[in-house]
């Protein structure tokens, strides 16, 4: 499904922010960065997920005439919240920023000036950047990816060239609709799995330059379960991107196991418990068996699990006898007491 040659000259565009709850975060800044695009063909569509702070109130008072307000009645659940704003959208493109992360003001006119100059595509990416909470930069990546095809795409994301998120993406919504918009089943990798979809069907273009920021939160991943699921949807993406290639790449699988298990191990290493953090670990290394690196494999080895625990339990004794030998000296030096 194509857009029109007018929708091509000067399309619509939607910037859609799916919001719960962070009318005390960076709602305000998110919207800000949105409203502030020098482009002024632009749709700002919020949609509310029955938040349950003042979230209501400040949207409501916004007085902005390009923005287009909703809210459930109840929570929906995040991805059934992005559908609706997808399907909700005016736009003829359209691009999800999440309520924590910001967009450049040129990010629209930037991405608009592509499709006027190379025509239609699926989905047109830009370089972007990784922020902490304070706004501070962390990490920031242009996009190299100019005149590579669905495979080499992917493998330059698989070696960390690249930035895949969400705000420095732009959709063409129908395409994208008909591609079946965001898929519940790749959970943490809903947003790659999208961009790689839609991408594979419909083609690409590319801004060089970094328009978006994702904002990255503290880890809040605790236990070997939630690495599992994180290793599961890895090997599901990877598949996905496999089979969205027309010839059989055995070097794009093996590249995307060895990274997938190393993003994996380091988020297992951010997990705070030492037990968990070890016990995720050999999650992980058992997961990609062959493509865990000598030092992950020897870090989820069981004996060196033990030794960590045996150095705790050993450690404890020592207290124990140290409080022990100061308390009997402690009634030796004061009898009377």
């Amino acid at each position: 499904m194509k857009n029109s040659p007018q929708a091509i000259h000067n399309p619509l565009v939607t910037i859609a922010i799916p919001t719960y709850n962070r009318a005390d975060g960076y709602l305000k800044e998110a919207i800000q960065s949105a409203l502030d695009q020098t482009s002024e063909n632009i749709e700002v569509l919020i949609s509310d997920n029955a938040s349950t702070d003042n979230t209501r109130e400040l949207v409501e008072n916004l007085t902005d005439r390009r923005i287009s307000c909703y809210r459930q009645d109840e929570n929906i659940g995040f991805v059934n919240n992005w559908n609706f704003a997808l399907k909700a959208a005016k736009g003829d493109y359209f691009l999800l920023l999440c309520d924590d992360d910001r967009i450049d003001p040129t990010m629209i006119e930037s991405c608009v000036n592509v499709i006027k100059e190379h025509g239609d595509a699926g989905l047109i990416v830009t370089g972007a950047r990784v922020i902490d909470a304070g706004g501070n930069v962390i990490a920031e990546k242009e996009n190299c990816s100019a005149g590579a095809n669905a495979e080499e795409f992917f493998t330059l994301w698989y070696q960390r060239k690249i930035h895949l998120f969400l705000c420095g993406c732009l959709f063409n919504r129908d395409m994208f609709i008909d591609a079946g918009g965001f898929d519940q089943k790749y959970n943490h990798y809903i947003d790659v799995a999208a961009e790689a979809i839609v991408s594979a069907k419909y083609g690409r273009l590319d801004v060089p330059e970094v328009k978006a920021s994702f904002r990255k939160h503290d880890g809040s991943l605790t236990n070997a379960t939630q690495i599992k699921a994180w290793c599961e949807d890895s090997i599901l993406l990877l598949n996905t991107m496999c089979g969205l290639i027309t010839t059989k790449n055995d070097q794009l699988y093996a590249l995307g196991m060895r990274t997938s298990a190393s993003r994996c191990f380091k988020m297992a290493g951010e997990i705070k418990s030492l037990k968990k953090r070890f016990y995720a670990y050999n999650v992980v290394s058992r997961t990609f068996k062959n493509y865990s690196s000598n030092r992950h494999v020897i870090m989820s080895y069981p004996p060196f699990v033990y030794f960590y625990s045996l150095k705790k339990i050993l450690s404890t004794f020592y207290k124990i006898n140290k409080y022990n030998k100061n308390r009997a000296n402690y009634a030796t030096q004061h009898p009377d007491r």
